[in-house]
């Protein structure tokens, strides 16, 4: 009779035990989560509970369950339900020390992985691109660990690192995938484009240095410039000048005020600025180095091929660029963006004061018909509209500034008469393309306000008085309210 009685005593204490974490697991099953945390919160009090791997085990399901539910009042029980689900569930590991929960945790883990996959796509579908990014590579390496490898997980990551601007995170991922010979091509385009916008942010800081150096050797005539000018806006413009910059670095050297810094600043802003250019020299190998790795396996991939003449066209290497674009026009001759890419060296090239006048005059020449091309296959291309538009203009305002230039010396105005001339011609010959160009886009284009701005100008060079004030509001409009 007395070992009947330790037996039941025992089993009543058994039941006792194990009764709570029952309670908490019929509580979740029957989506009752606040009493089920409550009760979980209440059950970690007791002594020895946190080295209790059940415990944590009960903790992981209860917030996957809290964010799988996707009810507001449970969303509001924890703000991050996923990420304690995680640390709870690679707590229960380690206290598991006799690998006694093993299965159950390798369970636990493989939804883990495929709840945080989905959070993933939420972050993505909102376009909040670097929580995305963390999700996916989170969820990636759960599976690694269990030997459940997916490589579109991880490129997920990569895709959505790049797109968040977490360049060196892209790196990172597009380097695995290809470590892991994944045999697609658009893995070494992406690895390329991550370091393409790591150095267009590299660019920016240089430009930003470069300013700032140019603004402490012309401290006096800076300095003159606040003292005798009061328009903001004027400022601006004067600085822009003087600096050779845009109104953007011209904010910045305003806020430095790198004309008053002392020798010593200067020393430290002319040793960055090296190094800058030693960083942007190292990403622009690694850009071109994925490009031509993924063309030694993938010659004829188009969008590669047209990465490589990208590259070249950002570094200023318009022979390399024109060869490669020659090669991609063959082998995709109906493709308008090769058309345009091949528009845009033949302009840098059209600009490039070292060549002589004819092999400018020829580079001209072939960026009309290379953006005509564009146009002609696709008849909406924005791009290549207003790039052809800016094209003539530019040229008219060289031709002028050059004519300009010209009767300072000789004082010829008959010479300078014929070059009015040529000079409306070429601004008459980018309106209808300006023109085209706004009719395409709406105001929220990022391109809109470039055209109005070229537009405005245009008419005004060419005396077109009503249809400068057609878009005279639209444009003070834009120069008042510049986040537009």
């Amino acid at each position: 009779m007395k070992n009947y009685l330790i037996l039941l005593i025992l089993g009543l204490f058994v039941f006792s035990c194990a009764s709570p974490k029952r309670e908490i697991s019929r509580n979740i099953e029957h989506g009752n989560m606040q009493e089920a945390l409550e009760q979980l919160n209440l059950s970690f009090e007791e002594e020895g509970a946190r080295e209790d791997p059940e415990l944590w085990l009960l903790k992981a399901d209860l917030y996957m369950h809290i964010f799988e539910s996707g009810v507001p009042e449970h969303q509001e029980l924890a703000d991050d339900p996923l990420s304690k689900a995680y640390d709870a569930v690679y707590k229960a590991e380690e206290l598991d020390e006799p690998n006694v929960h093993m299965l159950e945790i390798h369970e636990k883990k493989l939804i883990l992985s495929e709840l945080i996959f989905h959070s993933g796509l939420n972050y993505y579908e909102i376009q909040d691109f670097p929580e995305a990014s963390k999700k996916f590579y989170k969820s990636f390496k759960i599976g690694k660990e269990l030997d459940a490898i997916d490589t579109m997980t991880l490129f997920n990551a990569a895709l959505t690192a790049e797109q968040g601007n977490l360049n060196e995170d892209a790196q990172n991922y597009y380097k695995q995938l290809i470590d892991m010979e994944l045999d697609e091509p658009y893995i070494y385009m992406g690895a390329s484009n991550t370091y393409l916008n790591q150095r267009e942010k590299i660019a920016l800081e240089i430009e930003k240095y470069e300013a700032f150096l140019k603004a402490y050797d012309k401290r006096e005539r800076i300095n003159s410039i606040f003292a005798q000018v009061e328009d903001e806006r004027e400022i601006k413009s004067i600085l822009a000048y003087e600096l050779e910059t845009h109104s953007d670095i011209v904010e910045y050297v305003i806020e430095e005020e790198p004309f008053k810094f002392d020798e010593e600043k200067i020393d430290q802003i002319s040793l960055e600025y090296e190094n800058l250019l030693a960083k942007k020299s190292e990403v622009e190998e690694n850009a071109i180095k994925y490009v031509k790795k993924g063309r030694e396996k993938y010659p004829d991939d188009i969008d590669l091929l047209f990465g490589e003449a990208n590259y070249y066209l950002l570094t200023g290497k318009t022979g390399e660029a024109r060869d490669v674009l020659n090669l991609a026009i063959e082998r995709d001759p109906d493709n308008p963006s090769l058309h345009f890419a091949f528009g845009a060296n033949y302009e840098k090239m059209a600009e490039d004061e070292l060549l002589s006048d004819e092999e400018r005059e020829m580079a001209f020449e072939e960026a009309v018909k290379a953006y005509e091309r564009a146009i002609e296959i696709d008849e909406e291309y924005v791009d290549a509209y207003y790039n052809l538009g800016a094209l003539y203009f530019n040229k008219g305002i060289r031709i002028f500034e050059e004519a300009e230039e010209e009767l300072r010396e000789t004082r010829d105005f008959r010479q300078y008469q014929k070059a009015e001339e040529k000079i409306t011609e070429m601004w008459l010959k980018a309106q209808p393309y300006m023109e085209h160009a706004k009719e395409l886009i709406e105001e929220d284009h990022p391109m809109y306000r470039a055209i109005i701005t070229s537009l405005f100008q245009l008419y005004a060079r060419t005396d077109q008085d009503e249809k400068q004030e057609e878009i005279q509001q639209i444009y003070q409009d834009l120069y008042e309210h510049p986040d537009q």
